[in-house]
């Protein structure tokens, strides 16, 4: 049994100008089926972000949680992101944008550089703090947004002296 259903959506206006007129270096060949091949685009420029573009460069998926961040991950079907100060959204594909956490008790006031990565056991984020900028890790549960460790890196000279963690 198949059952298909139209879904109407206004055209996407890129307002970076990157997804709508996209560089192909090498298109995929046409008597090839597209099966599953998705990426995930995240930027600073716009708050469509994160984006999923298939490799023919159509765009599949916009964030509607409407925060600029590169710091986000895909996880167990969801997507997880920096709501721009010191908190965790949770984005799912239904467009569902739940604020799962705010470490701005702890400290933080910022999640949104770099990226967030799955940990041991639950999800990593870097973090600034009322004293430390991008030297300071949270390993948070991404179904309570729990902090389950911190992890501090002092660094001098480019080297790493020491990894302090704290579970």
């Amino acid at each position: 049994m198949t059952t298909s259903a139209a879904i109407t959506a206004p055209a996407y206006n890129d307002p970076c100008g990157r997804v709508d007129n996209p560089t192909v270096q090498q298109n995929r060949s046409t008597t090839a089926d597209i099966g599953f091949d998705y990426f995930v685009l995240k930027n600073f420029c716009s708050a469509d972000t994160p984006l999923i573009v298939d490799t023919d460069a159509a765009l599949r998926w916009v964030s509607v949680a409407h925060v600029a961040t590169p710091a986000s991950v895909f996880f167990r079907g969801s997507f997880y992101a920096s709501n721009g100060s010191s908190g965790i959204n949770r984005i799912d594909l239904d467009g569902t944008v739940t604020p799962l956490a705010d470490f701005s008790a702890t400290g933080v006031t910022f999640t949104g550089h770099h990226n967030i990565d799955p940990g041991r056991d639950g999800l990593i984020v870097d973090v600034n703090t009322t004293t430390e900028t991008e030297s300071v890790n949270i390993e948070f549960d991404p179904k309570t947004g729990a902090i389950m460790a911190t992890a501090l890196r002092k660094v001098k000279l480019g080297l790493t002296l020491a990894n302090i963690c704290i579970k």
